[in-house]
């Protein structure tokens, strides 16, 4: 149920993105944003139990060496900069 949450999360926010991009919704940029910041919160708190479960598989075995570890190196990499909050802060301007 953890990894669940944030991909909701995070996947609804492209809709309210669409939504807002196409009609100019200063509401459903709020959505997004506030959707943004819930799935990178509930990601935070999904990582470490997927360290904990990746520490779990075996050594030397095709899951810990190739798929498992490339999971969690793309999920680092998607993480965004601390420095720039989530949500619509460079770019466009809301009208």
């Amino acid at each position: 149920m953890l990894v669940v949450f944030p991909l909701g999360l995070l996947a609804t926010s492209v809709v309210f993105d669409i939504i807002h991009f196409s009609s100019g919704s200063a509401f459903s940029a709020s959505v997004a944003y506030v959707l943004i910041a819930a799935g990178l919160i509930a990601g935070a708190l999904a990582a470490p139990f997927g360290a904990i479960d990746w520490l779990g598989i075996p050594p030397n075995t095709r899951a810990k060496m190739t798929n498992a570890a490339r999971h969690g190196a793309v999920a680092l990499l998607i993480m965004p900069d601390p420095n720039h909050p989530p949500g619509m802060t460079r770019g466009r301007q809301d009208r």
